[in-house]
């Protein structure tokens, strides 16, 4: 099933309309008429076609790192590295953990603050939608490998400094502790 992001949705609507007002402005305004239809058909293409086109870097990644990753219904490629019989994380749990996270160029982006554990609540939306999801499904010890595609990062805006619009993120996260 095709899911359309609110934040890439308003942001190639902008785009569009940005586009449509700076023509407007060199020539004598012009009533436009938009039928709203073939709009959002053409913004559901748009989606499509950035979704493929992520999917297909991201199957590249993959491949050429030869990492045997699940995939969630949402996009999230996973790979649990050191599996144990922890205790698993659910919403509203407290979690101490340490990660590193990079843009497929291998550019290191992001990481736990000082390089050591970051405790944070489960379901507080403080951390981008794929590492939450990614967190839900480790145990107490587990590291894992994750692939995030842009829509379950930052999305189209990024995070507004290392991390660029639309980029696709690769972790390397270790769940170390649940506190209740």
């Amino acid at each position: 099933m095709l899911t359309i992001h609110f934040d890439k949705f308003a942001a190639i609507v902008l785009s569009i309309l940005l586009v449509i007002s700076s023509l407007s402005c060199k020539e004598k305004r012009k009533e436009i008429h938009i039928d709203e239809n073939e709009l959002r058909e053409q913004l559901m293409d748009a989606n499509k076609n950035l979704l493929r086109s992520e999917f297909h870097l991201i199957d590249s990644f993959i491949q050429a790192h030869n990492y045997q990753m699940k995939e969630t219904g949402s996009g999230l490629r996973y790979q649990i590295v050191k599996n144990v019989e922890g205790r698993q994380a659910i919403a509203g749990d407290e979690v101490l953990i340490r990660y590193k996270a990079f843009l497929l160029n291998g550019e290191l982006c992001q990481q736990s603050p000082n390089a050591g554990p970051e405790e944070v609540k489960l379901g507080e939306a403080r951390l981008n939608r794929g590492l939450e999801e990614a967190l839900l499904l480790m145990k107490e010890g587990e590291v894992a490998r994750l692939v995030i595609p842009s829509h379950l990062g930052y999305g189209i805006r990024g995070d507004g400094k290392l991390i660029p619009p639309a980029s696709i993120l690769y972790y390397e996260i270790n769940l170390m502790a649940i506190k209740k």
